[in-house]
C-alpha cells in the first residue's frame, strides 16, 4: 500500500513538474519573441516627421512635403511663373538621426534633381507642429504640420 501511494505521489509530482516546465518554456519563448522585436531598426527620430508638412512664409509657392514610414518623401510644388501655373512632384529617400534630416533623390523620379543628396539640421517647436531646417547654420526652410 505504501509503495502504491509513493508511486502515485511521484507520478503526480512528475506531471506537475511537466506542467511547470511547459509554462516556463512558453514564458521563455514569449520573452525571446518580445526581445527580438526590440532589436528591429526603428528610428524614433523619423517618426516625428511622418505626415504632410507645408512650407511656411512662402506666399507665392504652395509646397508640401509628405514623409512616409518606408523612408521616402514626396515633395509637391505649385508655382505661378509669368502667369503660368507649374505643378511638380519629386520623390526622395530620407534618413533622420538626432540632429540631421538627410535627403537623396530617387533616380526613378523624373522631376527630382539628379544625384541630389543633402543633410539639414532640424529643430522642432515645443508643440511639434513646426520644424526649422537649416543648412550650414543658416535657416533654410520652415515646415508646418498639415492637420
Amino acid at each position: 500500500m505504501f509503495l502504491k501511494n509513493d508511486i502515485l505521489r511521484n507520478i503526480r509530482s512528475v506531471g506537475t513538474m511537466k506542467k511547470h516546465h511547459w509554462v516556463l518554456q512558453l514564458a521563455l519563448l514569449l520573452c525571446i519573441l518580445l526581445m527580438s522585436g526590440c532589436t528591429e531598426k526603428t528610428n524614433t527620430f523619423a517618426g516625428k516627421f511622418i505626415g504632410t508638412w507645408k512650407t511656411a512664409g512662402s506666399p507665392s509657392d504652395n509646397e508640401t512635403w509628405t514623409f512616409y514610414q518606408n523612408g521616402t518623401v514626396k515633395n509637391r510644388q505649385f508655382q505661378v511663373l509669368d502667369n503660368i501655373p507649374i505643378n511638380s512632384t519629386a520623390w526622395f529617400d530620407y534618413n533622420v538621426n538626432t540632429t540631421d534630416l538627410c535627403l537623396s533623390s530617387i533616380e526613378t523620379s523624373p522631376e527630382a534633381p539628379s544625384n541630389y543628396s543633402e543633410c539639414f539640421s532640424y529643430k522642432f517647436s515645443e508643440t511639434m507642429d513646426r520644424v526649422t531646417l537649416s543648412f550650414e547654420g543658416t535657416e533654410f526652410m520652415i515646415l508646418e504640420k498639415v492637420p
